[in-house]
């Protein structure tokens, strides 16, 4: 649990990452999630797209959907940080990320 404050600084640093990366271009045109786009509604509208147009080429569309949530939970870190760092986030933002990553 982190105290109140943490929080309006983590809500703080999220909005100059998403920034960041969105002037670094360094978001895949597609990710749906953490951009400016149409989150899920893009997300599915394409894969609607994607699966008429198979459907369309005599293809056979087979769609899997995993349910990775949990996933930045196994992420290792220390990889995590020194790319951020080679992404450009260096300083107090990767000081402060470096906090959110470990426990205290």
């Amino acid at each position: 649990m982190l105290p109140p404050i943490f929080k309006i600084l983590e809500k703080a640093y999220y909005k100059r990452l998403k920034s960041f990366v969105i002037k670094n271009n360094l978001i895949s045109k597609n990710q749906y999630a953490f951009n400016n786009r149409d989150g899920t509604e893009g997300a599915v509208a394409q894969l609607v797209t994607n699966i008429y147009n198979g459907l369309n080429n005599n293809y056979h569309p087979i769609v899997l959907f995993l349910d990775i949530s949990k996933a930045y939970d196994t992420v290792d870190h220390n990889i995590l940080l020194d790319k951020l760092d080679r992404y450009g986030i260096r300083g107090n933002s990767h000081e402060f990320t470096h906090n959110l990553t470990f426990e205290p």
